[in-house]
């Protein structure tokens, strides 16, 4: 497994074993013990966290029956779906089980494909490492049973404790398991990379990123022999049991959804230890968290409604939560009612009405009626082998929610088609016009369409209170090219702006800008095709409150 086993004085968490090894002979040299491994679990909903917490299986997660004395891990191996496993044990040892925050789930059918592994680090992330070995080398999070003599044949059950803190790492890593199951069944055969949470006083943000090797340029992987995936990582905010927040996001299903469900739109997420990517689900903007109701550039937008709403589908419940720093009670946003903001300008644009929008697509009676058929196909309309005709997700110059419904609509087939339009206009998307229309893919609402040589100048705000990815803040252009060589070249006095050059299947070629150069892609042989060109504001840059100007020319 991919971190050390656990000797003697390894104790690190305080646990409950509620039932000691007991029972009828198992053989001369062996006893079995099945472990029953557990977490309590402060359930939240719209009244706050649980008085009382419910106790739950570490589905998945992995367990080493330790030789007390030596040391030496006796047995080992992935709790089933129900948190339970049987190993044989040395007859007469003094031992104990430890059980770890971790999750591997399998292929629903042998030879299927799919696998997921994921666990809840206990430590702070770091920007780049050594090796993927000293990557798995950095402490997961375990709970601990008292010592056990192994003179018969019984049953162990081991519970991570909500009271002093250890259950939130499980309740983390049982959300990746409802993630992992659910993406099993819409697509059996998908290999997603590996993702770590960590989850430690310190850690406060809760979205992932790949984490890098040594000098920050490579991604880190695993090796062929752990089945060389690429390795994400991300921040889930801590707080402790007694805080007024309570584990802060570690009990917030809604957030670690989605949190996982952004890994399906990571550049790199698929990787193999030879060096080559394989492609999930095209990727044309950064995982950039943007609140439900504030308009954003348009791949922005998709990608935080469609993750919102993976995350609202596989618990098939519409609310989502932010559980407030102080306690008291969460902040909800619910996808089943159309109240809150309004889209005004397109709901394209807005994460919350793509949210919304997809979700009132799959209840409709006229569309899916809740099935998971329909989720299948909702799903589908992102890959780019099914999604590929024309304009679709997996063939468009720019993969936003306007382009996947373009997909949808096809998938769904034509009885569907008005009952689709209908969600839509609920939240304004198309702002009057169907946005999967010829009328619109050729208007001037998603990019302007110039025809080459071309130049451009504009202004975008900028905003000192940090990073964003606001609608004003980005321009496209689609244009035809008809082969050949092909120069972008970006220039602006401002702290720094981001040129990006996308065709039919995704990213081309990026090049920044600031008032230290300009941003120059230069391509002696670009294939003919359909291109858009996209400039906006370097979310990592630093600005004042103001005004960025550009100047782009296209030859």
């Amino acid at each position: 497994m991919k971190h050390a086993p656990l000797g003697p004085g390894s104790l690190v968490a305080t646990l409950l074993l509620l039932a000691g090894c007991g029972g009828s002979s198992d053989g001369p040299s062996a006893v079995s013990v099945t472990v029953q491994g557990q977490y309590e679990k402060r359930v939240l909903s719209t009244a706050g966290f649980g008085a009382a917490p419910t106790t739950l299986p570490t589905r998945y997660a992995y367990a080493q029956v330790v030789n007390s004395a030596s040391g030496r891990v006796e047995a080992a191996g992935t709790l089933g779906a129900d948190g339970t496993r049987t190993f044989a044990v040395p007859r007469g040892i003094t031992f104990f089980v430890a059980i770890f925050a971790t999750t591997e789930v399998p292929a629903s059918a042998p030879g299927g494909g799919f696998s997921f592994y994921g666990g809840v680090k206990n430590a702070l992330p770091t920007a780049t490492y050594a090796s993927a070995e000293a990557f798995n080398q950095v402490p997961t999070w375990f709970t601990i049973s008292a010592d056990s003599a192994a003179n018969a044949s019984g049953n162990l059950t081991l519970r991570a404790l909500d009271a002093t803190g250890e259950a939130g790492a499980f309740a983390i890593a049982d959300q990746m398991t409802t993630f992992a199951l659910g993406m099993r069944s819409l697509e059996p055969t998908l290999q997603l990379p590996e993702l770590y949470a960590f989850w430690n006083p310190g850690t406060t943000t809760t979205y992932p990123s790949v984490a890098l090797a040594a000098g920050g340029s490579a991604i880190l992987k695993q090796s062929t022999a752990l089945g060389g995936r690429a390795i994400f990582q991300h921040e889930v905010r801590y707080a402790g049991p007694t805080a007024a927040d309570r584990g802060a996001d570690a009990y917030n299903d809604s957030l670690l959804l989605e949190a996982c469900a952004r890994l399906l739109f990571a550049e790199d997420s698929l990787a193999y230890a030879n060096g080559t990517f394989g492609q999930i689900v095209r990727r044309d903007n950064d995982n950039g968290f943007v609140a439900p109701g504030d308009a954003s550039e348009p791949a922005i937008a998709f990608v935080g409604g469609f993750s919102s709403f993976l995350s609202s589908a596989f618990r098939n419940d519409p609310s989502s939560y932010e559980v407030p720093a102080g306690g008291g009670l969460p902040t909800v946003f619910r996808l089943d009612q159309h109240t809150g903001f309004i889209p005004t300008g397109g709901g394209e644009f807005y994460a919350g009405s793509v949210a919304r929008t997809l979700w009132g697509i799959w209840k409709n009676n006229a569309v899916f009626s809740d099935s998971q058929a329909g989720l299948g196909t909702l799903w589908s309309a992102t890959i780019p082998a099914t999604a590929s005709l024309g304009y679709e997700y997996g063939n468009t110059p720019l993969a936003c929610y306007p382009t996947y419904l373009t997909g949808l609509r096809r998938l769904a087939g034509p009885t569907a088609s008005n009952a689709i339009l209908d969600e839509l206009a609920l939240e304004n998307v198309g702002n009057g016009t169907d946005p999967t229309s010829g009328l619109y893919l050729n208007g001037t609402t998603l990019w302007r369409l110039p025809a080459i040589p071309f130049t451009d100048s504009g202004t975008f705000p900028t905003y000192a209170a940090g990073w964003s990815f606001d609608w004003n803040q980005a321009q496209a252009f689609r244009f035809s090219h008809i082969g050949g060589a092909r120069t972008l070249t970006l220039s602006t006095s401002g702290a720094g702006l981001v040129l990006e050059l996308f065709d039919s299947v995704g990213l081309v070629r990026l090049a920044t800008a600031s008032s230290s150069g300009s941003g120059v892609i230069s391509l002696p042989a670009l294939p003919a095709g359909t291109y858009v060109v996209r400039v906006r504001v370097d979310p990592y840059a630093t600005y004042p409150n103001g005004n960025i100007n550009y100047n782009l020319f296209v030859n």
